[in-house]
């Protein structure tokens, strides 16, 4: 697309140059007028070849005017043509090969999927260690559930936020999301901290001296 509105706008800047060059061509090659505006007129045959008027040389200033106004008409050319292109170009439509529908409007459950909507709150609040605490609530129900059974058939969704775990599926996973989710928020599992000491020994008959 640059390519093109590229070599067209340069095509219009050569033909706009050129017809401002040609006219004042025309110009310089016009036979000198009398003071009153028209060219002085002479009987057929009554001067000869020498005394005919002869054209008049362009003058350096008339030509580096004369291309001065041929450089401002392509610039002005150019620019018009460009901003046509663009306004083209943005008025046209991308086209894809996909082909898209609306759809239905509601979510489908051929297979019996039903939409449930977790509280994990009690779990979210008491984990401080990270920003995403919901993260391992996601992490295990794939875990349990497997990845492919939320990317294929039967239709399903899963979206978690730090308070609400929203999920649509069928019963039977359903199920085992209800378990993971009370795992979590369940008051007993909370986390412990656990102390261990590491002794080591010199001789295995230490008990015996």
């Amino acid at each position: 697309m640059a390519a093109r509105m590229f070599s067209l706008v340069s095509v219009v800047a050569l033909c706009t140059s050129v017809v401002a060059l040609c006219a004042v061509a025309t110009l310089a090659d016009t036979p000198k007028s009398t003071s009153t505006g028209t060219a002085a007129w002479r009987p057929p045959g009554s001067a000869s070849r020498s005394s005919q008027p002869k054209p008049a040389a362009a003058q350096p200033a008339v030509l580096e005017r004369a291309e001065s106004v041929a450089r401002g008409v392509a610039k002005g050319a150019a620019a018009s043509v460009a901003r046509s292109v663009l306004r083209t170009a943005g008025n046209t439509a991308p086209t894809s090969a996909a082909r898209v529908s609306r759809g239905t409007g509601t979510l489908p459950n051929e297979h019996g999927q039903v939409w449930r909507e977790y509280d994990i709150s009690a779990y979210t609040l008491r984990v401080t260690s990270t920003n995403q605490p919901q993260q391992a609530i996601i992490d295990w129900i794939l875990r349990e559930t497997g990845h492919e059974s939320w990317h294929t058939e039967p239709v399903a969704l899963l979206s978690c936020t730090k308070r609400t775990l929203r999920v649509y599926h069928t019963p039977e996973v359903q199920r085992v999301v209800a378990e993971i989710v009370d795992r979590f928020v369940s008051t007993q599992a909370e986390t412990h901290t656990l102390s261990v000491r590491v002794v080591t020994i010199g001789h295995p008959n230490w008990r015996s001296r």
